[in-house]
């Protein structure tokens, strides 16, 4: 199961590098059809849920639930390795 969202209060983003960023900086994103949610509150409520950003063109999962990454995983490490390699740091 997966909760969508998109950015709040007016923010927009076209790279998963920056949206991940104010995810991991637990500024809120608003869930589609429903309230606000930062990191925190996902990882205190909802942490078995993935929490999916939608864009224009494709989605980006922001933290994956605790199923996925036991099933598959661990494909949020693959995120933030790829991020600090952009970055041009060692993750």
């Amino acid at each position: 199961m997966s909760i969508n969202v998109v950015g709040a209060y007016g923010r927009t983003y076209d790279s998963i590098v920056s949206a991940k960023e104010d995810w991991d900086l637990n500024k809120d994103f608003k869930v589609v059809g429903g309230p606000y949610i930062n990191r925190t509150d996902w990882l205190k409520y909802s942490n078995d849920k993935t929490v999916v950003f939608e864009a224009v063109g494709s989605d980006w999962a922001l933290a994956e639930g605790a199923f996925f990454d036991n099933a598959f995983g661990n494909p949020m490490k693959q995120i933030d390795d790829l991020i600090a390699s952009l970055k041009g740091g060692k993750a």
